[in-house]
């Protein structure tokens, strides 16, 4: 009792204050061996609480909590967090318990938390919060970035005798990386109640020569993994399903580099315990890999802790970043979970390797006992979906408008960019339904199944809008100044209008890929996006492939006086976006047509997988486009600035969506691609 009248009036007393601006800065060094904290400071409301435990003393690693004035942020918070870990040292970055988002106030400003972090050769760094629990009505933005050096072999010095002796590889920093939100105060009734969540984390790597200086400093990230929900951004408020809705966290975990290749085993064992726990068929050449891994485990075989409620995961392994060298790689792992001891439990299992640098596993203190208590609340989550029924899905916006007039010969192109025998390898692809329906989240046991394929396929469909429209949008513009620069270069004039053309100025005319810089930008940008997913990410380059086939033997028929580029190769949004612009159809039809095929694809695959019949999967699709729509009218517009901040907030909103899909490698009997 006395303690929960101290946290009351911790609470308390921060709901009272003013937002404020609060900083903290950590430097972690290795010194005669061992790692110390050699800079330590923070300003309220953010607090760092170095630990000094004796276990982490003799690894020679080092523990620090961060902690917050009454335990959480207020809206207009702001929290900047710079992390610097040397070379050869090891951090552990914890919370002291979960971090509380409250109540945004009447001007909606978001909480805000930006992590820069720092990793040196042959460090490691390990982030690993509690979720982040977000109140009803409350707004938060987070934005982390995470630089780690690449180090590449040395060559051999010269030795006395004049032979070349050979010098060991210098090791690649290692980062471990939880992303963990929480569905809310659930025991107060919030489950995602909370308005706004955003989340952005980059990757990048930096080689760094002998002398000291690096040599590569790209602005752009090599690895990016961006999450949007709430209100008007088509998360898991407005869009959650019912078979999803009791779901009490989602998580996102990273590992890479040397050190972080342990905890990447274990991730992947996981994820083939898991999806046969759910009933799934695991491939054989899985299986066979499970126990290798588990074998070559240098303490006790892995083995799943004892858990109480679903857990889906899908992980992504041998993710190579465009800027690393380095000989390992990294694993993405995604994880959706029923209930929050069953995550700590996880997390405390696949992170136990860390224990060797750390002292001890990162979440050991959270896990008390090996034994579960019973807990029966299936009638409650089965009360927790946010839509009962269709109605909400076939409900129009009153004022929507209609789509940009056009002539015959664009609405001739519109057709067949978006005609299903169009060999673009569409329906060889699932969209994530298949390895969804494999895991028992689309199977009749958990409710009304059209229900639960209807709420899935418009949730990816959203998250797809969300993410990769952006950059069908942008690709869609920069094709147009691409066009413009080549029809004006031939005349030795410039481009006219506000079609911005300055990163084209003095490139040879069309023909060749030079005049489309700026789209190549874009789709490497997009990659960096995808490639955390090696599923999405394979399926969207296979298609992107298909259609830049499909493209030039298209274009040429229709415009060959504007040849496409060769070769010409990219995702499929962004060369979507490309081919539309050539063919002279607006950016918001563009937008449309993109999503239509997507929604076509996925209630192919239903129908395909037996889920829904051929004639309900045709109302299917016209429910999920009529709700999409409204998603499609909020059009950012057309202008250089409005583009640009699409690309810059493009984000997923369908962090089950993302986690089912990553796990359809797993399985043995597969009817699609991916």
């Amino acid at each position: 009792m006395q303690r929960s009248a101290v946290i009351l009036r911790s609470a308390t007393a921060a709901l009272a204050r003013e937002p404020q601006k609060g900083s903290a800065t950590l430097f972690a060094e290795q010194v005669c061996g061992a790692t110390a904290l050699v800079r330590v400071s923070h300003a309220s409301p953010a607090r760092l609480l170095p630990m000094m435990p004796a276990a982490a003393e003799r690894a020679g690693g080092a523990w620090c909590a961060l902690g917050s004035f009454g335990g959480g942020l207020l809206g207009g918070d702001e929290v900047d967090l710079k992390i610097s870990v040397g070379a050869g040292a090891s951090l552990a970055l914890v919370t002291q318990a979960s971090t509380k988002v409250y109540r945004a106030k009447r001007d909606k400003r978001p909480a805000v938390q930006r992590l820069e972090a720092r990793v040196g050769a042959g460090g490691l760094l390990v982030f690993a919060p509690d979720p982040l629990v977000p109140f009803a009505e409350s707004w938060y933005k987070q934005r982390l970035s995470f630089r780690l050096q690449d180090c590449k072999e040395e060559a051999g010095r010269t030795a006395e005798d004049g032979s070349q002796e050979a010098s060991a590889p210098l090791a690649s920093a290692s980062a471990v990386v939880v992303d963990w939100i929480g569905a809310g105060r659930v025991a107060a009734g919030e489950r995602w109640a909370f308005d706004s969540y955003s989340s952005r984390t980059e990757f990048r790597w930096q080689t760094e020569s002998t002398g000291g200086s690096s040599s590569s400093t790209a602005s752009q990230p090599d690895l990016v993994e961006a999450l949007e929900l709430g209100v008007g951004n088509s998360g898991l408020r407005s869009a959650m399903p019912e078979s999803v809705a009791g779901f009490d966290a989602a998580l996102t975990v990273v590992a890479a580099g040397p050190r972080a290749e342990a905890v990447a085993a274990r991730l992947r064992i996981a994820a083939v315990l898991l999806a046969a726990r759910a009933g799934a068929r695991v491939a054989p050449r899985h299986r066979a890999s499970t126990a290798a891994e588990e074998k070559a485990e240098d303490a006790e075989s892995f083995e799943l802790p004892e858990l109480s409620g679903r857990i889906a995961m899908g992980v992504t392994a041998g993710v190579k970043a465009a800027g690393a060298t380095y000989g390992g790689s990294v694993t993405v792992a995604r994880i959706m979970a029923d209930r929050t001891e069953d995550v700590y439990r996880l997390l405390h299992a696949c992170l136990k390797p860390l224990a060797a640098a750390l002292g001890s596993a990162p979440y050991s203190d959270r896990v008390h006992g090996h034994g579960l208590m019973a807990v029966d609340d299936s009638r409650e989550r089965q009360q927790l979906g946010v839509s009962k029924g269709l109605s909400a899905s076939v409900a129009r916006s009153a004022n929507a408008s209609s789509l940009t007039q056009l002539s015959l010969g664009q609405q001739m192109a519109l057709s067949q960019l978006t005609d299903a025998t169009l060999p673009t390898g569409g329906f060889a692809h699932s969209g994530g339904v298949e390895a969804a329906s494999q895991l028992g989240l689309l199977g009749p046991t958990g409710g009304d199944q059209y229900q639960q394929v209807h709420d899935f396929i418009l949730s990816a469909a959203r998250s797809n809008h969300q993410l990769q429209g952006a950059f069908a949008m942008a690709a869609h513009r920069a094709a147009l100044a691409a066009a413009a620069f080549s029809a004006h270069d031939a005349a030795g004039s410039s481009p006219a209008g506000d079609i911005p053309h300055r990163h084209h100025q003095g490139l040879p005319p069309s023909g060749d890929l030079e005049p489309l810089q700026e789209w190549l930008k874009l789709d490497s940008l997009l990659h960096a996006h995808l490639a955390v997913n090696d599923v999405a990410c394979r399926a969207s380059s296979k298609q992107g492939a298909a259609l830049a086939r499909v493209a030039s033997h298209w274009h040429t028929v229709a415009h060959p006086e504007v040849p496409l580029p060769r070769p010409l190769r990219g995702h499929q949004a962004t060369v979507f976006g490309l081919l539309a612009a050539r063919l002279g159809l607006p950016q918001e039809v563009t937008l449309y047509a993109l999503a239509f095929c997507g929604v076509r694809d996925a209630v192919s695959a239903a129908v395909r997988l037996n889920l829904v019949g051929p004639l309900r999967g045709v109302e299917l699709q016209a429910c999920i486009l009529t709700e999409l729509s409204e998603d499609l009218l909020r059009h950012p517009g057309r202008s250089e600035a409005a583009v640009a901040a699409a690309v810059s907030r493009a984000a997923g909103s369908s962090p089950l969506v993302d986690c089912a899909h990553a796990a359809h490698d797993l399985f043995e009997a597969r009817l699609f691609l991916t």
